[in-house]
Protein backbone atom coordinates (compact mmCIF):
# COMPACT_ATOMS: atom_id res chain seq x y z
CA UNK A 1 0.00 0.00 0.00
CA UNK A 2 1.54 3.32 -1.08
CA UNK A 3 2.05 6.41 1.06
CA UNK A 4 -0.87 8.24 0.12
CA UNK A 5 -3.28 5.73 0.58
CA UNK A 6 -2.10 5.68 4.01
CA UNK A 7 -2.39 9.41 4.76
CA UNK A 8 -5.71 8.66 3.08
CA UNK A 9 -6.78 5.98 5.88
CA UNK A 10 -5.69 8.48 8.56
CA UNK A 11 -7.65 11.24 7.09
CA UNK A 12 -10.68 8.95 7.27
CA UNK A 13 -10.46 8.16 10.77
CA UNK A 14 -10.02 11.55 12.06
CA UNK A 15 -12.64 13.04 10.55
CA UNK A 16 -14.54 9.58 12.24
CA UNK A 17 -12.93 10.28 15.72
CA UNK A 18 -13.26 13.95 15.22
CA UNK A 19 -17.06 13.34 16.18
CA UNK A 20 -16.50 11.68 19.78
CA UNK A 21 -15.08 15.20 20.65
CA UNK A 22 -18.91 17.20 20.37
CA UNK A 23 -19.91 13.81 22.63
CA UNK A 24 -17.34 14.98 24.89
CA UNK A 25 -18.41 18.65 24.92
CA UNK A 26 -22.00 17.32 25.44
CA UNK A 27 -21.21 14.44 28.26
CA UNK A 28 -19.81 17.78 30.16
CA UNK A 29 -22.83 19.54 29.87
CA UNK A 30 -23.98 17.16 32.64
CA UNK A 31 -21.16 17.17 34.82
CA UNK A 32 -19.80 21.12 34.82
CA UNK A 33 -17.55 21.18 37.63
CA UNK A 34 -14.96 18.31 36.90
CA UNK A 35 -15.43 18.69 32.77
CA UNK A 36 -14.62 22.74 33.32
CA UNK A 37 -11.77 21.97 35.19
CA UNK A 38 -10.62 19.21 32.45
CA UNK A 39 -11.43 21.30 30.09
CA UNK A 40 -9.00 24.19 31.40
CA UNK A 41 -6.32 21.99 31.97
CA UNK A 42 -6.34 20.79 28.27
CA UNK A 43 -6.97 23.91 27.02
CA UNK A 44 -3.62 24.59 28.83
CA UNK A 45 -1.81 21.61 27.19
CA UNK A 46 -3.04 22.64 23.38
CA UNK A 47 -1.66 26.28 24.26
CA UNK A 48 1.25 24.73 25.00
CA UNK A 49 1.33 22.52 21.84
CA UNK A 50 0.14 25.44 19.67
CA UNK A 51 3.16 27.84 20.68
CA UNK A 52 5.35 24.94 20.12
CA UNK A 53 4.01 24.13 16.79
CA UNK A 54 4.13 28.33 16.08
CA UNK A 55 7.91 28.43 16.96
CA UNK A 56 8.38 25.48 14.13
CA UNK A 57 6.67 27.22 11.25
CA UNK A 58 8.43 30.44 12.20
CA UNK A 59 11.99 28.39 11.99
CA UNK A 60 10.61 26.96 8.76
CA UNK A 61 9.83 30.50 7.30
CA UNK A 62 13.19 32.39 7.83
CA UNK A 63 14.70 29.18 6.89
CA UNK A 64 12.88 29.24 3.40
CA UNK A 65 13.36 32.80 3.46
CA UNK A 66 17.18 32.70 3.16
CA UNK A 67 17.43 28.82 0.81
CA UNK A 68 14.83 30.80 -1.23
CA UNK A 69 17.91 33.02 -2.60
CA UNK A 70 20.03 30.05 -3.69
CA UNK A 71 19.48 29.52 -7.42
CA UNK A 72 19.04 26.19 -9.00
CA UNK A 73 21.55 25.77 -12.00
CA UNK A 74 20.53 22.73 -14.63
CA UNK A 75 22.87 23.33 -17.08
CA UNK A 76 27.37 24.18 -16.99
CA UNK A 77 26.90 27.71 -18.99
CA UNK A 78 30.50 29.55 -17.97
CA UNK A 79 32.38 27.05 -16.22
CA UNK A 80 35.84 25.82 -15.26
CA UNK A 81 35.78 22.55 -16.75
CA UNK A 82 37.03 19.75 -14.22
CA UNK A 83 38.67 16.85 -15.97
CA UNK A 84 40.25 14.11 -14.32
CA UNK A 85 43.99 15.38 -15.08
CA UNK A 86 42.79 17.96 -13.07
CA UNK A 87 42.37 15.32 -9.76
CA UNK A 88 42.41 15.78 -6.97
CA UNK A 89 41.60 19.30 -7.00
CA UNK A 90 41.83 22.45 -4.61
CA UNK A 91 39.74 25.43 -6.02
CA UNK A 92 40.59 28.27 -4.66
CA UNK A 93 38.18 31.29 -6.57
CA UNK A 94 34.74 31.48 -6.78
CA UNK A 95 32.42 30.20 -9.75
CA UNK A 96 31.19 27.74 -11.24
CA UNK A 97 32.89 24.22 -12.15
CA UNK A 98 31.58 21.64 -14.37
CA UNK A 99 32.51 18.31 -14.55
CA UNK A 100 33.05 16.97 -18.49
CA UNK A 101 33.33 13.78 -17.22
CA UNK A 102 33.55 11.00 -14.50
CA UNK A 103 36.21 11.37 -12.20
CA UNK A 104 38.17 9.47 -9.47
CA UNK A 105 40.07 11.85 -6.37
CA UNK A 106 38.50 14.14 -4.02
CA UNK A 107 37.89 18.29 -4.83
CA UNK A 108 38.55 20.48 -1.62
CA UNK A 109 36.61 23.87 -1.63
CA UNK A 110 38.97 26.66 -0.80
CA UNK A 111 36.70 29.45 -1.59
CA UNK A 112 33.45 31.23 -1.29
CA UNK A 113 30.43 31.11 -3.49
CA UNK A 114 31.35 27.80 -5.31
CA UNK A 115 28.91 25.75 -7.26
CA UNK A 116 30.14 22.26 -8.52
CA UNK A 117 28.01 20.92 -11.51
CA UNK A 118 28.03 17.21 -11.87
CA UNK A 119 26.96 17.34 -15.11
CA UNK A 120 25.65 14.34 -15.04
CA UNK A 121 28.74 12.54 -14.46
CA UNK A 122 30.27 10.23 -10.65
CA UNK A 123 32.83 11.54 -8.40
CA UNK A 124 34.05 8.96 -6.39
CA UNK A 125 37.25 7.41 -5.26
CA UNK A 126 38.21 10.84 -2.88
CA UNK A 127 41.51 9.92 -0.21
CA UNK A 128 39.22 10.53 2.52
CA UNK A 129 35.76 12.68 0.94
CA UNK A 130 34.98 13.20 -2.44
CA UNK A 131 33.95 16.85 -1.98
CA UNK A 132 35.05 18.86 1.32
CA UNK A 133 35.09 22.44 2.39
CA UNK A 134 35.84 24.08 6.04
CA UNK A 135 34.57 27.54 6.67
CA UNK A 136 33.08 29.19 3.28
CA UNK A 137 29.85 30.52 2.41
CA UNK A 138 27.90 29.52 -0.59
CA UNK A 139 28.62 26.38 -1.58
CA UNK A 140 26.43 24.13 -3.79
CA UNK A 141 26.88 20.64 -5.18
CA UNK A 142 24.41 19.25 -7.88
CA UNK A 143 23.27 17.47 -11.20
CA UNK A 144 25.58 14.05 -10.72
CA UNK A 145 26.25 11.15 -8.65
CA UNK A 146 28.56 10.99 -5.73
CA UNK A 147 29.90 7.79 -4.17
CA UNK A 148 32.48 4.84 -3.16
CA UNK A 149 34.38 7.50 -1.15
CA UNK A 150 37.25 5.97 0.96
CA UNK A 151 37.30 3.97 3.86
CA UNK A 152 35.51 5.94 6.75
CA UNK A 153 35.21 8.37 4.06
CA UNK A 154 31.84 10.92 3.07
CA UNK A 155 30.74 11.96 -0.06
CA UNK A 156 30.50 15.36 1.06
CA UNK A 157 31.94 16.78 4.02
CA UNK A 158 31.16 20.29 4.76
CA UNK A 159 32.45 21.70 8.33
CA UNK A 160 31.47 25.36 9.06
CA UNK A 161 30.04 26.06 6.51
CA UNK A 162 26.91 28.97 5.32
CA UNK A 163 24.23 28.90 2.83
CA UNK A 164 24.49 25.15 1.40
CA UNK A 165 22.39 23.75 -1.35
CA UNK A 166 23.19 19.94 -2.49
CA UNK A 167 20.34 19.00 -4.98
CA UNK A 168 19.59 16.16 -7.61
CA UNK A 169 22.61 13.97 -6.44
CA UNK A 170 22.63 10.44 -6.15
CA UNK A 171 25.03 9.35 -3.19
CA UNK A 172 26.07 5.71 -3.30
CA UNK A 173 28.49 3.07 -1.14
CA UNK A 174 29.94 5.17 0.94
CA UNK A 175 29.95 4.86 4.60
CA UNK A 176 28.42 7.72 5.05
CA UNK A 177 27.09 9.98 2.19
CA UNK A 178 26.55 13.30 4.07
CA UNK A 179 28.72 14.72 7.14
CA UNK A 180 27.69 17.92 7.81
CA UNK A 181 29.33 19.89 11.04
CA UNK A 182 28.24 23.28 12.12
CA UNK A 183 26.55 23.73 8.90
CA UNK A 184 24.19 26.83 8.50
CA UNK A 185 21.02 27.52 6.63
CA UNK A 186 21.30 23.91 4.41
CA UNK A 187 18.85 22.91 1.72
CA UNK A 188 19.33 19.09 0.90
CA UNK A 189 16.81 18.35 -2.04
CA UNK A 190 15.72 15.85 -4.72
CA UNK A 191 18.78 13.45 -3.58
CA UNK A 192 18.96 9.99 -3.40
CA UNK A 193 20.78 7.41 -0.98
CA UNK A 194 21.67 3.81 -1.93
CA UNK A 195 23.69 1.03 -0.69
CA UNK A 196 25.73 2.62 2.13
CA UNK A 197 27.42 0.35 4.74
CA UNK A 198 29.45 1.04 7.58
CA UNK A 199 30.19 1.69 11.24
CA UNK A 200 29.86 5.55 10.95
CA UNK A 201 26.52 7.28 13.04
CA UNK A 202 24.55 7.65 9.73
CA UNK A 203 24.20 7.55 6.07
CA UNK A 204 23.20 11.01 6.86
CA UNK A 205 24.55 13.33 9.32
CA UNK A 206 23.53 16.49 11.14
CA UNK A 207 26.11 17.79 14.10
CA UNK A 208 27.54 20.60 16.50
CA UNK A 209 25.07 22.74 15.84
CA UNK A 210 24.33 22.58 12.69
CA UNK A 211 20.84 24.20 12.66
CA UNK A 212 17.94 25.80 10.22
CA UNK A 213 17.79 23.19 7.51
CA UNK A 214 15.56 21.94 5.24
CA UNK A 215 16.06 18.19 3.56
CA UNK A 216 13.25 17.69 0.77
CA UNK A 217 12.08 15.25 -1.24
CA UNK A 218 15.35 12.75 -0.38
CA UNK A 219 15.04 8.39 -0.37
CA UNK A 220 17.31 6.55 1.12
CA UNK A 221 17.49 2.83 0.35
CA UNK A 222 19.26 -0.42 1.58
CA UNK A 223 21.74 0.87 4.34
CA UNK A 224 23.63 -1.18 6.53
CA UNK A 225 25.15 0.91 9.86
CA UNK A 226 27.23 -2.25 11.61
CA UNK A 227 28.16 -0.39 14.82
CA UNK A 228 26.73 -1.63 17.81
CA UNK A 229 25.98 1.59 19.53
CA UNK A 230 25.40 4.55 16.81
CA UNK A 231 23.45 3.24 13.79
CA UNK A 232 21.10 5.62 12.81
CA UNK A 233 19.71 5.95 9.26
CA UNK A 234 19.77 9.97 9.34
CA UNK A 235 21.95 10.78 12.35
CA UNK A 236 20.83 14.44 14.48
CA UNK A 237 23.25 15.00 16.91
CA UNK A 238 22.76 18.84 18.85
CA UNK A 239 21.19 20.87 15.81
CA UNK A 240 18.09 22.99 15.84
CA UNK A 241 15.52 23.96 13.47
CA UNK A 242 15.74 21.47 10.72
CA UNK A 243 12.67 20.05 8.80
CA UNK A 244 12.70 17.11 6.76
CA UNK A 245 9.58 16.79 4.52
CA UNK A 246 8.96 14.35 2.18
CA UNK A 247 11.38 12.01 3.17
CA UNK A 248 11.53 8.48 2.69
CA UNK A 249 13.58 6.00 4.37
CA UNK A 250 13.63 1.89 3.30
CA UNK A 251 14.98 -1.41 4.19
CA UNK A 252 17.85 0.26 6.96
CA UNK A 253 19.58 -2.69 8.84
CA UNK A 254 21.15 -2.77 11.95
CA UNK A 255 22.16 -6.35 12.75
CA UNK A 256 24.43 -5.84 15.83
CA UNK A 257 22.40 -2.75 17.71
CA UNK A 258 23.01 -2.71 21.27
CA UNK A 259 21.63 0.60 22.07
CA UNK A 260 18.24 2.38 20.91
CA UNK A 261 18.36 4.11 17.35
CA UNK A 262 16.86 4.74 14.49
CA UNK A 263 15.94 5.20 11.06
CA UNK A 264 15.32 8.61 12.30
CA UNK A 265 17.30 9.32 15.01
CA UNK A 266 17.39 12.83 16.42
CA UNK A 267 19.71 12.96 19.94
CA UNK A 268 21.87 14.81 22.60
CA UNK A 269 19.35 18.10 23.20
CA UNK A 270 18.72 18.52 19.33
CA UNK A 271 15.54 21.17 19.05
CA UNK A 272 12.78 22.40 16.83
CA UNK A 273 12.91 19.82 14.28
CA UNK A 274 9.98 19.00 12.15
CA UNK A 275 8.67 15.76 10.24
CA UNK A 276 5.90 16.24 7.58
CA UNK A 277 5.31 13.40 5.08
CA UNK A 278 8.06 11.47 5.77
CA UNK A 279 7.98 7.23 5.86
CA UNK A 280 10.15 4.79 7.55
CA UNK A 281 9.95 1.65 6.66
CA UNK A 282 11.60 -1.64 7.67
CA UNK A 283 13.74 -1.38 9.45
CA UNK A 284 15.70 -4.33 10.67
CA UNK A 285 18.00 -5.13 13.84
CA UNK A 286 18.16 -5.06 17.68
CA UNK A 287 16.19 -2.05 19.23
CA UNK A 288 15.34 -0.53 15.73
CA UNK A 289 12.77 2.36 15.82
CA UNK A 290 11.18 4.23 13.48
CA UNK A 291 11.64 7.64 15.03
CA UNK A 292 13.91 7.99 17.51
CA UNK A 293 14.52 10.80 19.81
CA UNK A 294 16.95 10.89 22.68
CA UNK A 295 17.14 14.16 25.10
CA UNK A 296 15.09 16.33 22.69
CA UNK A 297 12.85 19.01 22.70
CA UNK A 298 10.02 20.96 20.35
CA UNK A 299 9.82 18.66 17.53
CA UNK A 300 6.59 17.61 15.90
CA UNK A 301 6.24 14.82 13.76
CA UNK A 302 2.50 14.87 11.09
CA UNK A 303 1.86 12.64 8.75
CA UNK A 304 4.13 10.27 8.86
CA UNK A 305 4.46 6.64 8.62
CA UNK A 306 6.11 3.71 10.37
CA UNK A 307 6.01 -0.04 9.02
CA UNK A 308 7.94 -3.10 9.17
CA UNK A 309 9.98 -1.82 12.63
CA UNK A 310 12.43 -4.05 14.83
CA UNK A 311 11.12 -1.68 17.93
CA UNK A 312 8.93 1.10 18.44
CA UNK A 313 7.06 2.94 15.66
CA UNK A 314 7.74 6.07 17.23
CA UNK A 315 9.76 6.07 20.20
CA UNK A 316 11.04 8.68 23.19
CA UNK A 317 13.77 8.16 25.62
CA UNK A 318 15.72 10.76 28.28
CA UNK A 319 14.29 13.76 29.16
CA UNK A 320 12.58 15.13 25.76
CA UNK A 321 9.58 17.40 26.09
CA UNK A 322 7.13 19.19 23.64
CA UNK A 323 6.97 15.79 21.43
CA UNK A 324 3.84 15.82 19.49
CA UNK A 325 2.78 12.67 16.93
CA UNK A 326 -0.18 13.89 14.92
CA UNK A 327 -2.42 12.14 11.98
CA UNK A 328 0.62 9.33 12.23
CA UNK A 329 0.66 5.79 10.99
CA UNK A 330 2.36 2.48 12.48
CA UNK A 331 1.71 -0.82 11.44
CA UNK A 332 3.48 -4.33 12.21
CA UNK A 333 6.00 -2.61 15.32
CA UNK A 334 7.69 -5.46 17.16
CA UNK A 335 7.37 -3.63 20.17
CA UNK A 336 4.76 -0.47 20.72
CA UNK A 337 3.65 1.78 18.01
CA UNK A 338 3.38 4.72 19.79
CA UNK A 339 6.67 4.52 22.77
CA UNK A 340 6.82 7.34 25.49
CA UNK A 341 9.09 6.99 27.86
CA UNK A 342 10.68 9.96 29.86
CA UNK A 343 9.38 12.91 28.65
CA UNK A 344 7.16 15.79 29.47
CA UNK A 345 4.05 17.28 26.90
CA UNK A 346 3.32 14.56 24.81
CA UNK A 347 1.00 14.86 22.09
CA UNK A 348 -0.72 12.28 20.47
CA UNK A 349 -3.42 12.78 18.47
CA UNK A 350 -5.62 11.24 15.42
CA UNK A 351 -2.49 8.40 15.04
CA UNK A 352 -4.06 5.09 13.79
CA UNK A 353 -1.63 2.03 15.03
CA UNK A 354 -2.52 -1.61 14.00
CA UNK A 355 -0.73 -5.10 13.88
CA UNK A 356 1.98 -3.83 17.03
CA UNK A 357 2.84 -5.65 20.18
CA UNK A 358 1.11 -2.63 22.21
CA UNK A 359 -0.16 0.46 20.46
CA UNK A 360 0.32 3.31 22.56
CA UNK A 361 2.73 3.07 25.95
CA UNK A 362 3.43 6.16 27.71
CA UNK A 363 5.21 6.25 30.96
CA UNK A 364 5.43 9.70 30.53
CA UNK A 365 3.84 12.68 32.33
CA UNK A 366 1.54 15.84 31.27
CA UNK A 367 0.68 14.24 28.07
CA UNK A 368 -2.36 14.64 25.89
CA UNK A 369 -3.86 11.59 23.93
CA UNK A 370 -6.78 12.39 21.79
CA UNK A 371 -8.82 10.74 18.83
CA UNK A 372 -6.59 8.14 18.20
CA UNK A 373 -6.94 3.81 17.26
CA UNK A 374 -5.39 0.76 18.80
CA UNK A 375 -6.45 -2.14 16.11
CA UNK A 376 -5.28 -5.81 15.97
CA UNK A 377 -2.35 -5.66 18.47
CA UNK A 378 -0.92 -8.68 20.26
CA UNK A 379 -1.07 -6.69 23.81
CA UNK A 380 -2.82 -3.68 25.06
CA UNK A 381 -4.26 -1.31 22.83
CA UNK A 382 -3.65 1.50 25.48
CA UNK A 383 -1.25 1.26 28.10
CA UNK A 384 -0.08 4.17 30.54
CA UNK A 385 2.28 3.23 33.84
CA UNK A 386 2.01 4.32 37.29
CA UNK A 387 4.80 6.96 37.13
CA UNK A 388 3.18 9.34 34.94
CA UNK A 389 1.01 12.08 35.87
CA UNK A 390 -1.37 15.02 34.10
CA UNK A 391 -2.70 12.82 31.49
CA UNK A 392 -5.45 13.67 29.07
CA UNK A 393 -7.09 10.73 27.47
CA UNK A 394 -9.74 11.78 24.84
CA UNK A 395 -11.85 10.10 22.26
CA UNK A 396 -9.81 7.43 21.73
CA UNK A 397 -10.96 3.70 20.20
CA UNK A 398 -9.68 0.29 20.60
CA UNK A 399 -10.54 -2.51 18.31
CA UNK A 400 -9.44 -6.04 18.25
CA UNK A 401 -6.69 -5.98 20.73
CA UNK A 402 -5.46 -8.96 22.63
CA UNK A 403 -6.20 -7.18 25.83
CA UNK A 404 -8.35 -5.29 24.91
CA UNK A 405 -8.69 -2.69 27.70
CA UNK A 406 -6.68 0.40 28.05
CA UNK A 407 -4.25 -0.03 31.11
CA UNK A 408 -3.97 2.59 33.78
CA UNK A 409 -2.91 3.00 37.07
CA UNK A 410 -5.52 2.72 40.63
CA UNK A 411 -4.85 6.39 41.09
CA UNK A 412 -6.28 7.34 38.29
CA UNK A 413 -10.32 9.01 38.32
CA UNK A 414 -12.52 7.99 35.48
CA UNK A 415 -14.81 10.95 34.40
CA UNK A 416 -17.00 9.51 31.60
CA UNK A 417 -16.95 6.06 29.79
CA UNK A 418 -19.03 5.29 26.15
CA UNK A 419 -19.13 1.82 25.21
CA UNK A 420 -20.26 0.97 21.57
CA UNK A 421 -20.26 -2.46 19.61
CA UNK A 422 -22.50 -5.67 20.04
CA UNK A 423 -22.67 -7.12 23.49
CA UNK A 424 -20.45 -4.07 24.92
CA UNK A 425 -19.59 -4.67 28.44
CA UNK A 426 -19.25 -2.37 31.11
CA UNK A 427 -15.77 -1.14 32.40
CA UNK A 428 -14.41 -2.25 35.40
CA UNK A 429 -11.27 -1.31 37.39
CA UNK A 430 -9.45 -4.71 37.48
CA UNK A 431 -6.47 -5.65 40.08
CA UNK A 432 -4.04 -3.32 38.43
CA UNK A 433 -6.23 -0.83 38.28
CA UNK A 434 -6.53 -0.95 34.69
CA UNK A 435 -10.27 -0.62 33.19
CA UNK A 436 -11.73 -3.93 31.44
CA UNK A 437 -13.66 -4.35 29.00
CA UNK A 438 -14.07 -8.01 26.63
CA UNK A 439 -15.44 -5.80 23.68
CA UNK A 440 -14.18 -2.53 21.46
CA UNK A 441 -15.05 0.26 23.42
CA UNK A 442 -14.89 4.05 23.03
CA UNK A 443 -13.78 6.61 26.03
CA UNK A 444 -14.91 9.86 26.27
CA UNK A 445 -12.19 11.10 28.75
CA UNK A 446 -10.02 9.88 31.44
CA UNK A 447 -8.06 12.10 33.33
CA UNK A 448 -5.13 12.24 35.93
CA UNK A 449 -3.79 15.34 37.97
Amino acid sequence: MNFYIFLSIVIVCSSFLNAQENATKATCASDPISCVEILELIADLQQSVTSCCANLNTCLQETNSLLNTIETPTTCDISVVIRQTDMPLTITASGHYCLSEPVVGSITIDADNVLINLNGYKISGGLSDNIVAVGHSGISICNGICGNAASSGNGVYLQTCTTVAIFNVNFQESETACRFDNVQNLLLQDCSFVEHVGDTEGVLIFENNTQDGKIASCQLYNSTRTDVTNYDTIYVDGCSNLSFINVYIQNSYAPNGSSFAGMFGLRNQTSNCLFDKCCALNAIGTNYNGFYLNNVSSTSCFNCIAQEIASNGFSTDNNCDDIVVQNCLVSNAQNNGINFLGALYCYAENTIVKNCSTGFNFSSSNNYIANNTAMSCTGRGFNITGGTFGVFFVGNYAENNGINYANFPATYSITTFETSGAGAGTFTRNAGGGLATPTDWDNISIVHN
